[in-house]
């Protein structure tokens, strides 16, 4: 009994859930909180152009992200502390927004310098 393992969910490349996407589904992005970079997990059901902004605690759009023809199931899409001028963001609470396939999922991320 010592050496028994009990495995949860499988996964595969990454830390990605090897699941059926059949909406648009956004992971808490890794690592969180980050320094410099992180990564957003996207899941698509289907094939699209797509977009990431992220925004400052008062609304301000710092960075935007177009993506066109993401594949359909997961797409790794890296994240650079970085407004669009290119000057470091500082530390803080941002907001991700993703709209894809007709939807909007927004979530929350830290920034720790």
């Amino acid at each position: 009994p010592s050496n028994e393992a009990n495995v949860g969910a499988l996964t595969d490349v990454g830390h990605t859930p090897a699941l059926t996407i059949t909406a648009l589904t956004v992971l808490q992005n890794y690592h969180n909180p980050f320094n410099a970079t992180t990564d957003f997990e996207i899941g698509l059901p289907k094939g699209s152009d797509m977009s990431v902004e992220v925004f400052d605690v008062a609304g301000r759009k710092v960075s935007a992200m177009e993506i066109k023809g993401a594949k359909a199931g997961w797409n790794r899409v890296p994240f650079v502390a970085r407004d669009e001028r290119g000057r470091p963001l500082a530390s803080g609470v941002y907001f991700y927004r993703v709209q894809a396939s007709g939807s909007t999922i927004t979530k929350k991320m830290v920034i720790a310098r």
